[in-house]
C-alpha cells in the first residue's frame, strides 16, 4: 500500500499497485489516515 498526498488540496490518497491501480481512499488530511485500513482487507 502507499500514500501521496495531493498538492493543491488536503487530501491523502491510499493505493495499490497489482497488475493496475486500486485506488483504497481518498481522505481529508484533518482525518486520521488510519480509519480507511479496516476497509481494505488483501
Amino acid at each position: 500500500m502507499r500514500q501521496v498526498k495531493t498538492e493543491r488540496f488536503p487530501y491523502l490518497v491510499s493505493y495499490v499497485i497489482e497488475d493496475n491501480i486500486i485506488v483504497l481512499s481518498v481522505l481529508h488530511g484533518k482525518r486520521n489516515p488510519k480509519t480507511f485500513k479496516n476497509r481494505y482487507q488483501s
